[in-house]
């Protein structure tokens, strides 16, 4: 690794994105079998969740767009693995579940999934659940510091140093 790269893992938001980039990628090794992306899996998985629900309820839960969304759906549809039928109060709306057909085929990506959290975890030691609580925990505190506006709290400024980008944070 170069010195910048070993700086550019001190940036916090780097250290995000290359964790984000690795998860794609275990999951990607484990989803292949069943020809799904990561994103189909976490629509499959909500769908699974709550039995029947909207399009427009995924985007939200996910925050993704429409735009995001709906080929996902279509492919998952095509595939056999979600069922689209018109929603008799909204005919705009679609209801989306799981056909039956789909769900032992589901049972086995799940438990395909599952095994390889567990093999992760017990490859760095720590209890998958901890992992989950401290990703929880981290994206409640960033969702708090948007909310608030991102601004810098008074008196931080003396508190942390000034530094450029890369450079490593000291405390």
């Amino acid at each position: 690794m170069t010195d910048r790269q070993a700086g550019l893992y001190n940036e916090f938001c780097y250290a995000v994105y290359t964790t984000d980039r690795y998860l794609h990628r275990a999951y990607q090794r484990l989803l292949e079998p069943f020809s799904l992306t990561y994103l189909q899996y976490m629509v499959l998985t909500l769908v699974h969740e709550r039995g029947i629900t909207t399009l427009a309820a995924i985007c939200t839960e996910m925050g993704l767009s429409n735009n995001t969304l709906t080929p996902v759906v279509q492919k998952l549809t095509a595939k056999g693995w979600i069922e689209r039928n018109r929603c008799s109060q909204d005919s705009r709306q679609w209801h989306l579940r799981i056909p039956d057909s789909a769900a032992a085929r589901l049972d086995d990506v799940q438990l395909t999934v599952g095994n390889g959290q567990l093999r992760f975890a017990e490859s760095i030691g720590e209890p998958i659940n901890d992992l989950v609580e401290r990703q929880r925990e981290l994206n409640a505190a960033i969702a708090r510091f948007l909310e608030s506006g991102g601004d810098e709290p008074e008196g931080i400024s003396d508190k942390v140093p000034d530094r450029q980008v890369g450079q490593e944070i000291r405390q």
